[in-house]
């Protein structure tokens, strides 16, 4: 996304659209979320991306029912 940005500045609108799939738990989009409200939206998905691809976490971690 950041060549884009440099190659096409302004005209260029980048929109990210949070989802889950089935099983999936919807914490991490929850906190993007939240974040977003905040203005924070672009630090949380530094951060998501980062615990992801970076450290090997499981962001994305099943949803087990009780």
């Amino acid at each position: 996304m950041p060549q884009l940005l440099k190659k096409y500045g302004d005209k260029v609108e980048i929109i990210y659209i949070p989802i889950n799939f089935r099983g999936q738990s919807t914490k991490s989009v929850e906190a993007y979320l939240i974040a977003e409200e905040m203005g924070k939206g672009d630090e949380m998905l530094n951060a998501l991306f980062d615990a992801n691809f970076d450290k090997g976490m499981d962001i994305l971690e099943k949803y087990h029912r009780n």
